[in-house]
């Protein structure tokens, strides 16, 4: 009973480090892409855009802002709507350098998981924040199959233990219950 319990806690504890590991390992993975399309947009902020109408990035899926340091909002895409899709606080970190963060952005009544990449960018016009996001529900969806997984198989291993551990006890006193027999 006592090997179950063992194998339990290291199952649970290995399958919650190991998701925790793949999340931000996909996560991770994430970031080539966010750099490359905040870049792109850093470059046709300081080459004078302010609308995503004249950009590559205007359509529906994407999530992109340009905002002032202030928070303003001075050009958005459809998906990201009118508000700033980064609280207060990352807007002043991607002040002095790049900043990923995740959040939720609502498109409708449906509120969405992004990984966000918020960067300062010089421009005539003073300091812009350039924020590019791409959704995180794929992300979601294989940290849930991965989990599912874990799950299973850790309760198949967590069974097959206790059988087991079960089975070698009573090989083990197999022995013993003999010489009471014959007492």
């Amino acid at each position: 009973m006592s090997f179950a319990v063992i194998t339990l806690v290291l199952v649970v504890v290995g399958g919650v480090l190991f998701a925790r590991s793949f999340r931000g390992g996909l996560e991770s993975s994430l970031a080539p892409g966010l750099r490359s399309q905040a870049n792109a947009l850093a470059r046709d902020v300081q080459a004078g855009l302010r609308s995503f109408e004249s950009s590559g990035l205007s359509t529906a899926d994407v999530v992109a802002q340009v905002l002032e340091p202030d928070g303003t909002v001075v050009a958005t895409t459809a998906e990201a709507g009118p508000q700033p899709v980064i609280p207060p606080a990352v807007i002043r970190d991607a002040q002095n350098g790049r900043v990923f963060t995740n959040t939720t952005v609502r498109d409708g009544r449906e509120r969405e998981p992004f990984r966000v990449l918020a960067s300062a960018v010089s421009t005539t016009d003073g300091l812009l924040i350039v924020v590019a996001a791409t959704s995180l529900e794929p992300t979601d969806a294989a940290v849930d199959r991965v989990q599912r997984a874990l799950v299973i198989g850790g309760g198949i291993a967590v069974l097959l233990a206790g059988a087991g551990g079960w089975l070698l006890a009573r090989a083990a006193l197999r022995p013993v219950d003999r010489m009471r027999r014959e007492a």
